[in-house]
């Protein structure tokens, strides 16, 4: 009945298979799986993720709602498609393409480091998933390997759920001051600081550090409380990659020290925008060579 509503077609007609998937009694959806009939008879497999009855009206529910707006405005081969959205009994939910694989964070506990050229291509897909979002005006705030889900065809960014869109002509976000968003081992200085004025840089500092850690083995800062990770953040106090993985090529290098450089008002956007640029040298060099 949730698709026959979204589609105002029978179920039979739409899904060759419908049925719950299992899912952790902490998660703020029902997630059902199914495979989605075409009009020309192709079938695709999705995810229908519809918010739990009880969570409706709370914090959570607003999160959920934001994630259905700002992943349906995005169409890119890196971000999971949404097929359809709507209401059921009063809950949202929306139907996206069904990803199979670990999320990042999974392959880090189990490997620690990766393969450079592999660390080079998820992040290369990553910062491209992300300037579409951003030229979508849509700002991420949480990239971290849990957001990241690696799959045959490779990484897709998830979790819109703390997005927010960009505002005015300067193409910066006003949050509310003194309310730190995202996950604290990925944020940037100016999220740390809970400043007012957030854009696309955050994102790509995040970027910056999950890049570090895929290569490193290790987070590129790390400290006891918030307090001393904004310390660390704000002087940009950390090993040089290399330091830790002397095969990570030396452009990758200087684009991470450029891309975690402290705080924003003292560095111009190109300092973090040149990760994307220095990735993707990288990447293009390391490809034929394979393990290192």
């Amino acid at each position: 009945a949730i698709i026959e509503k979204a589609f105002g077609r029978p179920l039979d007609r739409i899904f060759a298979t419908f049925e719950q998937l299992p899912v952790a009694s902490a998660s703020i959806a029902q997630v059902h799986f199914a495979v989605l009939k075409d009009r020309d008879g192709r079938e695709r497999e999705v995810a229908v993720k519809v918010l739990r009855q009880e969570l409706l009206g709370s914090g959570v529910s607003d999160r959920f709602q934001r994630e259905i707006r700002f992943t349906s405005r995005l169409d890119h081969p890196n971000i999971a498609h949404v097929y359809g959205t709507g209401e059921y009994m009063g809950s949202p939910y929306f139907v996206i393409a069904l990803a199979r694989g670990a999320s990042l964070r999974e392959r880090l506990e189990r490997e620690h480091q990766l393969p450079v050229h592999e660390a080079l291509a998820i992040a290369t897909q990553v910062a491209s998933a992300l300037q579409h979002a951003h030229g979508a005006g849509i700002i991420h705030r949480d990239v971290k390997p849990e957001n990241i889900l690696l799959t045959n065809d490779g990484a897709l960014l998830s979790d819109f759920g703390v997005a927010r869109a960009l505002e005015g002509a300067a193409g910066t976000l006003a949050t509310t001051t003194g309310v730190a968003v995202g996950t604290l081992l990925y944020m940037s200085p100016e999220q740390l600081c809970a400043e007012r004025d957030i854009d696309a840089r955050s994102d790509q500092y995040a970027l910056a550090l999950v890049l570090y850690e895929m290569l490193a083995g290790v987070p590129a800062h790390v400290a006891a409380s918030a307090e001393g990770l904004r310390g660390l953040r704000i002087v940009g106090q950390h090993a040089p990659v290399r330091t830790h993985r002397p095969a990570v090529p030396e452009q990758v290098e200087d684009a991470l020290q450029q891309a975690l450089a402290p705080a924003t008002f003292a560095h111009p956007r190109a300092s973090r925008e040149a990760l994307i640029d220095g990735v993707a040298v990288a990447f293009q060099l390391k490809r034929g060579k394979r393990r290192t």
